[in-house]
Order: structure tokens, then C-alpha cells, then sequence
């Protein structure tokens, strides 16, 4: 999907010098810190129900049952 953004010559212009140094073109760059900032966040979001779910399927690891077969040496 095209995007245009009307960016500052300022913002343009920083964009543009990272850009360089990471070896990329700008339009490449600006999509690279997007997908950076928000895909991250979007594709991890679905999993957060889940966790209390899974905490309770963990084994119980108690200090007495990790030492056990170190204690019976």
C-alpha cells in the first residue's frame, strides 16, 4: 500500500543521513523503523492473554525438589 508522508526538510534530513549509514534508501529505512516500533508490538499483543494460562501449567519447581538428587550425594 503506498504511503506518502510530508515530512520537514529537518526530519528529511536526519532520516536521510541514517538512512546512509545503515546502507539503506530512505523509503527502505522509514519502513525498516515502522516495522521496528509497531510490528513488534502487534504481533507479540495475542500472546499476553495467554500467559496467567500458562504460568499454571508450569511444574511447580520448588528448592527442595531442584536440590533433591544433589542433596542425596
Amino acid at each position: 500500500m503506498p504511503l506518502t508522508l510530508n515530512l520537514t526538510s529537518e526530519i528529511e534530513q536526519y532520516l536521510s543521513q541514517k538512512a546512509r549509514e545503515k546502507g539503506l534508501s530512505l523509503e527502505a529505512y522509514a519502513l525498516k523503523l515502522l516495522k521496528d516500533k509497531y510490528l513488534g508490538k502487534i504481533n507479540y499483543t495475542y500472546l499476553t492473554p495467554l500467559l496467567p494460562l500458562a504460568s499454571c501449567l508450569l511444574p511447580i519447581f520448588t528448592r527442595k525438589l531442584i536440590l533433591h538428587d544433589y542433596l542425596l550425594f
